[in-house]
């Protein structure tokens, strides 16, 4: 008895409908040349308004966008950096969501699934923040001074 499978024309007809389909989508997914290019699903390129331009590779996985505004790069989710060129602050993110580090004009924070946090402001040693949610919280600053808690039961108000 023979399947259907192993017959020459069946596999032959499959191919070629599989280039088919893979030739209709390449086409109905690729922009015109006045906003980019595509080469879907490997890469795809697009020029936007403001006359900037976004690349992407592998998409939605791979990602390289560039603008005046700053860029961003990265291959989800194993990594991911943003950089702001007007407020010179950039961004880290590892493993996506898990660890988040942020760099912003003099303040440096990194967090681990917003239950582990640190933020402090360099080149002084007024304002730290630390908590480990729920269990602990530290925060000093130049307004309220030094303050902190443990389990909501222990602190300092």
């Amino acid at each position: 008895m023979r399947f259907l499978i192993y017959d020459k024309k069946v596999i032959k007809k499959l191919i070629i409908s599989m280039l088919s389909i893979f030739v209709v989508i390449m086409v109905l997914v690729m922009p015109n040349k006045a906003q980019g290019f595509s080469l879907w699903p490997f890469y795809i390129e697009k020029s936007l308004e403001d006359g900037s331009k976004q690349r992407k590779i592998f998409p939605p996985f791979g990602l390289w966008e560039k603008d005046s505004d700053g860029k961003r790069f990265g291959l989800l989710p194993f990594f991911l950096k943003e950089q702001d060129y007007n407020t010179k602050a950039s961004k880290l993110y590892v493993l996506y969501p898990f660890f988040c580090f942020q760099k912003k004009q003099k303040k440096i924070s990194f967090n681990s699934l917003m239950l582990l946090n640190y933020t402090y402001k360099y080149n002084t040693d007024e304002e730290k923040h630390f908590s480990v949610f729920p269990i602990y919280f530290y925060d000093r600053d130049e307004k309220f001074g030094s303050r902190w808690m443990f389990f909501s039961l222990l602190g300092d108000p």
